[in-house]
């Protein structure tokens, strides 16, 4: 089983997205409790990805065409961090 770490950004962000992003988002979490991050990788739409830049070391995963989930993996623990973000925007938030 996989640990997964979420920022305290993210409460605030799901409070705010609409319900079918947070219904997403807890699927993503528990596919990746129980299975790994690994296996996000196998679900095509998921689209997960490495990204580049000033996120170099990080991962995204698409909820949909607007919302993201970007995390990074700490050996059996992972540090997540949900984003919205249109396309081609990952301006990395302070």
């Amino acid at each position: 089983m996989w640990v997964v770490l979420e920022h305290k950004s993210v409460v605030k962000e799901l409070k705010r997205c609409p319900n079918h992003i947070a219904e997403e988002y807890e699927l993503w979490r528990t596919t990746v409790e129980n299975s790994g991050p690994y296996s996000v990788r196998k679900i095509p739409g998921y689209r997960d990805h490495a990204l580049e830049g000033k996120w170099k070391g990080f991962r995204s995963s698409s909820l949909d065409r607007k919302w993201r989930v970007i995390y990074q993996i700490h050996d059996d623990e992972i540090m997540v961090q949900i984003e919205e973000v249109t396309a081609h925007d990952y301006r990395k938030k302070n």
